[in-house]
């Protein structure tokens, strides 16, 4: 039933102080719930792909990309709602986008597998519709094309704005305030502690180091709305040059051997490491 989500979880979390994975799942059950009441899911099928949703992002391996990410995505939509057109197609690509995250598969392997769950569950899930099919095959294609997409987060001309609004909720953790961007790192490098300290640091140091270059260049922004770039693309852009600074610093700490093969290894696979928010 309703209470589902606090089944098995911790009611605070003394770590950090900030809200525990059962106050997140406490606020995001009414999303899910009113979602599945406006497409129609029934009680059976609501249950049980909350119930794996709430498995998947409780998984050992993540530390960012949990409950309390989606908590912050909708806080981003619930700020921006009257420029959301389509709100069930981004409550959809935000529950799923993330379903599947293994730091050890990478991009683009994890949205797509993440795009085919949610294909699965629209399949399984979603009334048939009048006439069957149409609608739902409209909105499953949107939003499983929008999941993928986040692989990147590059958005172009042909797309809408709801998808360049929600790549941008996605990519909102970049421009946040500084302790929290802080906090962000440090949970990105623990999902990534199956890493090295000297492969992790030349990785993730080279890839913002790139972006950095490409955006004072002029040749790409972080964000795809304007007014994403209006509030969040400078401090987005202070966070990744103050993160690339400590990260060259902690390689300078590592040794000589270690770095040089650090710098020997890096390739752009390895970029994987910071592509993705």
């Amino acid at each position: 039933g309703s209470a589902a989500w606090s089944r098995n979880m911790p009611a605070t979390s003394p770590a950090t102080g900030e809200p525990s994975g059962a106050e997140n799942a406490a606020r995001l059950w009414p999303r899910w719930a009113d979602l599945c009441g406006k497409l129609g899911v029934d009680s059976d099928a609501r249950q049980k792909w909350w119930e794996d949703l709430q498995r998947r992002h409780r998984e050992p391996q993540r530390s960012y990309h949990t409950f309390a990410h989606l908590v912050e995505l909708f806080d981003h939509m619930d700020a921006n709602v009257s420029q959301v057109q389509d709100r069930t197609a981004v409550t959809l690509a935000i529950f799923f986008h993330d379903a599947i995250y293994d730091p050890r598969a990478g991009s683009p392997k994890n949205e797509q597998d993440s795009a085919v769950l949610f294909d699965k569950f629209g399949q399984e899930a979603l009334p048939a519709g009048d006439p069957p099919g149409l609608a739902k095959g409209e909105l499953i294609a949107k939003v499983r094309r929008w999941i993928i997409q986040t692989a990147t987060h590059v958005t172009s001309e042909g797309d809408d704005e709801d998808c360049k609004l929600f790549m941008d909720f996605d990519m909102a953790i970049l421009g946040s305030e500084a302790k929290r961007y802080e906090r962000y790192a440090q949970q990105i490098r623990r999902e990534y502690r199956h890493v090295a300290e000297p492969f992790f640091c030349k990785a993730r140091g080279a890839f913002l180091e790139d972006f950095l270059q490409s955006a004072r260049a002029g040749k790409r922004s972080v964000y795809s709305t304007a007014t994403f770039r209006s509030s969040h693309e400078q401090r987005a852009l202070e966070n990744m040059a103050q993160e690339a600074g400590v990260l060259a610093k902690r390689l300078s700490g590592c040794g000589l051997v270690s770095r040089l093969a650090a710098h020997l290894a890096l390739s752009p696979s390895a970029r994987r490491l910071g592509k993705r928010a």
